[in-house]
């Protein structure tokens, strides 16, 4: 079942199987196709019984997610750049009046480090 898989993801979902016969346990992985596709592969054996005698494997596109992640990472940065060079003070408070997150004008306009308001 091995020899459908691009040659250099092989030998990581070969030593998967056996570590799922050997010890009972599912396992989970996630590797690249070439430089566009992602895929999460499940392996689980069908029974508790021993010797196991058959696996599971699911495989599932996770391309989409793997994207959304890099944009939500690069998003992040570009957010956490303009709040923490803002000159103004930027607070986000939670409903219990908490301060969740602040940049660095605001602390210092109130006369805290960032670390102080938080705790």
């Amino acid at each position: 079942c091995v020899a459908i898989l691009p040659p250099e993801h092989q030998d990581l979902t070969r030593r998967a199987i056996v570590r799922c016969f050997d010890t009972g346990e599912a396992q989970e992985f996630e590797h690249g196709i070439g430089d566009a596709r992602w895929v999460r592969a499940r392996i689980v054996p069908l029974s508790k019984a021993r010797p196991i005698e058959q696996l599971l494997i699911i495989s599932m596109d996770i391309t989409e997610h793997r994207r959304a992640e890099a944009a939500l990472t690069v998003s992040e940065a570009r957010y956490r750049a303009v709040v923490d060079q803002a000159a103004d003070g930027i607070f986000i408070i939670a409903s219990d009046n908490r301060y969740l997150d602040a940049n660095l004008a605001g602390a210092e306009m109130l006369g805290y480090t960032r670390e102080e308001l938080y705790s």
